[in-house]
């Protein structure tokens, strides 16, 4: 049976790398003590996360205007970051310029997977939008 298609190669390709750079991360980490580059490997991974948890999240603000629901979910994020940055403190002494970074390589990141994710969403609701139109002009002619 094969489970690797031409359309979730790339989602594969994705996956497979993720998990293999955190197996070596982590096995770094334990072996030789974790520095600054796994720490940074790492929080890349958990804005990515965070950013697609939120991104996920758009159903629950239908209400609102779309400029709305991008503002209040890029708020949400930059809570997030200030909020695990400040508990990143904690494990690791912080550099001065910590939160613009932290915020900045959110952001930059957020910009990206939002700008994707939208796109997306806008060419599914045209396709949902001209399957209604078919069935209500199939409709129409009987």
């Amino acid at each position: 049976m094969r489970i690797i298609y031409r359309k979730n190669a790339l989602s594969i390709i994705c996956i497979s790398y993720t998990l293999v750079s955190l197996f070596i991360i982590i096995s770094e980490m334990v072996l030789q003590g974790s520095s600054p580059t796994h720490l940074n490997l790492l929080m890349g991974l958990v804005f990515t996360l965070v950013s697609i948890g939120i991104l996920s999240l758009h159903h629950l603000l239908d209400r609102f205007s779309p400029l709305m629901m991008i503002i209040i979910q890029y708020s949400f994020g930059i809570i997030a970051v200030v909020l695990l940055t400040f508990l990143l403190g904690f494990l690791e002494p912080l550099h001065p310029d910590a939160y613009k970074d932290m915020i900045r390589s959110f952001s930059s990141l957020y910009s990206i997977g939002a700008i994707i994710y939208y796109f997306n969403l806008r060419l599914e609701i045209k396709r949902q939008n001209a399957a209604l139109d078919d069935i209500e002009r199939y409709k129409a002619d009987q």
